[in-house]
């Protein structure tokens, strides 16, 4: 194939497009999808749309804890309370449900590897949410 002067496409590949434009009923830019066959067939790395990643938006968003839903706790679903008083310090490691009991005791096992939590209190959290999980004491945690 010749060399095309810049900013000019050679003319085998604009018949191509011209065809693909035609199939695709006229149309007169084609669309990514097509593109992409185009480049799968080359041999180049391609990302199919089903392998993309999706946004937040379409993620489920069953189980997520607002700021007004997590105050509005009592202090009893929280794996560590806080201060009693009038200065009462917001609680950590909410449990308000199975799910999020499971992932206070994760976040409260990294928490004492990495020295900020002390073994009584990763004990009181993991106790908290066997309870909320339905463990037995005998049970591994």
């Amino acid at each position: 194939m010749a060399k095309a002067k810049k900013g000019k496409m050679p003319a085998a590949l604009k018949a191509y497009w011209d065809k693909k434009r035609k199939a695709a009923g006229g149309r007169k830019k084609v669309t990514n999808a097509a593109k992409t066959k185009v480049t799968r067939a080359a041999g180049r790395r391609e990302t199919p749309a089903a392998k993309r990643k999706t946004s937040n938006a379409a993620k489920s968003r069953v189980g997520t804890l607002t700021a007004a839903k997590r105050k509005a706790l009592p202090k009893s679903s929280f794996g560590l309370p806080g201060a009693k008083g009038a200065k009462a310090g917001k609680g950590k490691y909410p449990m308000p449900d199975a799910k999020h009991a499971a992932l206070a005791k994760g976040r409260a096992k990294q928490m004492l590897n990495k020295g900020k939590l002390s073994k009584a209190e990763y004990g009181k959290i993991v106790s908290k949410a066997n309870k909320k999980l339905g463990k037995k004491k005998g049970k591994k945690a």
